[in-house]
């Protein structure tokens, strides 16, 4: 649902860490489709830490991740 508020323009961005694959698949599509940004990386086995912004910022919201 938070990918969906990101894509609907109520969320700047957000990070999330530890989750699977299908925690977010379908919010990916929708905030993509929006014209946001998605960026997920694997950092554990079958967990991703997850960047989504609006688009803007998303330098900020990857800086933050690093």
């Amino acid at each position: 649902a938070e990918l969906a508020y990101v894509a609907a323009g109520f969320l700047g961005g957000l990070i999330y860490e530890g989750l699977k694959v299908w925690d977010f698949a379908a919010g990916k599509i929708i905030l993509e489709e929006a014209g946001g940004f998605f960026d997920a990386v694997e950092t554990e086995p079958d967990e991703w830490r997850v960047v989504a912004a609006a688009p803007g910022l998303e330098e900020t919201l990857t800086g933050l991740a690093d």
